[in-house]
């Protein structure tokens, strides 16, 4: 369940890129989950049987970041 919803924030993300105020303002609601969510993970190192179930997420993660800063315009990236 988790990748596939780290797979839609990053189509959000993506999306957000034409300029719609709704996108962004979903994006402003999902990165401190996702931070949060790659932080658990994070902490989770000395079990690596759960830190290997969440890879997948963790790597749509890492795209849907990718994206955001590659879409963001110039001006918004502080």
């Amino acid at each position: 369940m988790a990748a596939t919803a780290a797979h839609c924030a990053k189509t959000l993300i993506t999306a957000s890129a034409s300029g719609s105020v709704m996108l962004r303002q979903c994006i402003r609601m999902l990165l401190p989950g996702m931070v949060e969510y790659v932080a658990k993970v994070a902490g989770m190192m000395e079990d690596e049987a759960a830190v290997q179930s969440h890879l997948p997420a963790v790597g749509e993660i890492i795209k849907a970041f990718g994206s955001l800063f590659t879409n963001i315009a110039e001006g918004l990236r502080e």
